[in-house]
């Protein structure tokens, strides 16, 4: 666990490819980014964060992240329709 808000963030390699099942709250991703590097997962095999639903502790550290990993977000048109995900001001492109 990084932060008590992002206890919903996990980490899904495999053969050097990795992905993020959602962002955690966004607080502080340096945790995330730490945890990742302590599971031994270079950062550049995480390309691809997938966001199951709008709720903050899942969506909030989109944007950062994003920016952290150069990561593509991916989402359902349910969810790109419903809700803009927006960290820090920013919005984040999940297309």
């Amino acid at each position: 666990m990084t932060q008590p808000r992002d206890c919903h963030v996990y980490l899904v390699a495999d053969q050097g490819e990795a992905v993020l099942i959602d962002a955690g709250a966004g607080v502080d991703v340096a945790p995330i980014l730490t945890q990742i590097d302590r599971c031994g997962v270079p950062r550049s095999t995480v390309d691809r964060i997938v966001l199951t639903h709008a709720h903050a502790d899942h969506s909030g550290g989109a944007a950062a992240l994003r920016e952290a990993l150069d990561a593509q977000v991916l989402a359902s048109q349910r969810l790109r329709r419903t809700c803009a995900t927006v960290t820090s001001g920013r919005q984040v492109s999940t297309g």
